[in-house]
C-alpha cells in the first residue's frame, strides 16, 4: 500500500515540522524498535524537540474552556454532512470567539497569496491563540456552532467582502488546520475534510 501526501506550509512554519518529523523518524531508527523496553520508553528518549511539542498539546488542551461545548457538539455533528443555515443567535462566548477568528484571519490572509512577499508569523499567531485558553475556546465554540471551520472562515470573508472566494477561503481553512494540528489540535479536528462550500446551505 502506497500513501502519497501533500503538504502546504510556509517556509517560516517549515521549521516546526521539521522538527517533528525529526522526533519522530528517531523514534523509527531506533535499534530496539521492537524491544518490550520500546513501549515504556520516556519522553525523553523521543527527543527535546516531539518532549516540548507533547506537553505544549497537553497544556493548550487542558487549558482549553470547555463552556457552551455541549450546546454547540450536537450542533457540530449534524453539519458532518450537508450543512445546515448556522444559528440565528450566539452565546456572548461565540460572539466573543467570532471576533477573535475575525482578527486572526486579518493578519492570516496578509500575503497569504504572494509566496514572494513578507508573510507573518502564522505558527507564532496559533501559539499566541493556543496559549490563551478563554480565547481558544471561544474560536473553538463559534467554529462547532457555525459548522465547522472553513464555514467559520468562509461566514466571517462573506461579512468582509460579499464576494468572498469559497476556494480561497477552503485554503486558508486547511493552512490554519495544518499549524493547529502541532499546536492547538481542538480548532485542526473541526477542519471539515468534506468540503461544506460546495453543497447549497439549507
Amino acid at each position: 500500500m502506497k500513501l502519497k501526501f501533500d503538504i502546504d506550509i510556509q517556509k517560516d512554519e517549515m521549521h516546526a515540522f521539521r522538527d517533528l518529523l525529526k522526533g519522530m523518524l528517531q523514534g523509527l531508527n531506533d535499534e530496539d524498535w521492537d524491544s518490550e523496553d520500546d513501549n515504556s520508553s520516556s519522553s525523553e528518549e523521543q527527543g527535546p524537540d516531539l518532549e516540548v511539542l507533547t506537553n505544549h498539546r497537553k497544556q493548550v488542551t487542558d487549558n482549553i474552556d470547555f463552556e457552551d461545548y455541549k450546546n454547540s457538539y450536537e450542533m457540530h455533528q449534524s453539519h458532518l454532512g450537508v450543512p445546515k443555515a448556522p444559528p440565528k443567535s450566539f452565546s456572548a462566548h461565540q460572539e466573543k470567539g467570532k471576533e477573535i477568528l475575525a482578527d486572526l484571519l486579518q493578519e492570516w490572509e496578509l500575503n497569504f497569496a504572494d509566496e514572494d512577499a513578507e508573510q507573518p508569523d502564522r505558527l507564532e499567531l496559533m501559539h499566541s491563540l493556543g496559549n490563551d485558553g478563554r480565547r481558544a475556546g471561544a474560536v473553538i465554540s463559534y467554529c462547532m456552532v457555525i459548522g465547522g471551520l472553513t464555514q467559520a472562515v468562509h461566514t466571517i470573508r462573506e461579512e468582509n467582502a460579499a464576494d468572498a472566494d469559497p476556494d480561497f477561503s477552503r485554503i486558508i481553512a486547511a493552512n490554519i488546520c495544518q499549524i493547529a494540528s502541532l499546536v492547538l489540535p481542538p480548532l485542526a479536528d473541526l477542519y471539515e475534510f468534506s468540503n461544506p462550500l460546495t453543497y447549497e446551505m439549507e
